[in-house]
């Protein structure tokens, strides 16, 4: 009798310390989820933003580093790189062009199922980031999203400064594959006129 009762006490004891362990867990995460889930709005309503944004910007693409400034409005993007070359990148849904202006070389490509489609979608497409992972720190959070095109799986981080949001690093990485675009001097409402992002051929007069 008195070895059941020792028994039970330990069972007892037991299943207490279970059960503040599980009413830790309870309080931790309706503490911190909702938090969690404002944070995550904030960050989705900041990215609608970008639509008509502009930022310098530092690549590292594997090896090499460049310089130069995006632009995004009126359903494009400019990239214009400064340095080490003076090279134009436009993006639009379903063109593209490439302009070189030291080599005075004008090449017109289709973005889909590119890196290109990639910063299009970041900027412009709604519901690309809705299936995507949401990391909250204190000072910043994190957007990771995977998708596959040509047979390769690439890997999509969005890093933002929390307070106030802004957009800091896009990193796309896959099989021998990889970018950095590290963003700063942020500015918004700067309204271009079509022209700024035309798509004919510069060369031609």
């Amino acid at each position: 009798m008195q070895e059941n009762e020792t028994f039970l006490k330990k069972i007892n004891k037991f299943m207490f310390i279970i059960f503040r362990f599980v009413a830790f867990l309870i309080i931790v995460f309706f503490s911190t989820n909702p938090l969690k889930a404002q944070s995550k709005e904030k960050i989705y309503n900041y990215i609608q933003t970008l639509n008509d944004f502009s930022s310098s910007f530092i690549q590292t693409e594997n090896s090499s580093n460049s310089e130069g400034r995006i632009f995004a409005n009126n359903s494009r993007i400019k990239i214009k790189y400064l340095n080490p070359s003076n090279i134009e990148i436009i993006i639009a849904k379903n063109k593209g062009m490439y302009f070189n202006r030291d080599l005075e070389e004008v090449e017109f490509f289709n973005p889909k199922d590119s890196i290109g489609e990639i910063f299009y979608n970041v900027f412009f497409n709604q519901k690309f980031l809705e299936n995507a992972t949401f990391f909250h720190e204190d000072s910043y959070s994190t957007i990771k999203k995977k998708i596959s095109f040509n047979n390769t799986e690439y890997e999509i981080l969005l890093y933002f400064e929390n307070r106030p949001i802004k957009i800091r690093k896009i990193k796309i990485s896959g099989k021998d594959y990889k970018v950095d675009l590290g963003i700063y001097n942020i500015e918004f409402n700067k309204k271009l006129d079509a022209k700024f992002f035309s798509m004919i051929n510069p060369l031609i007069n």
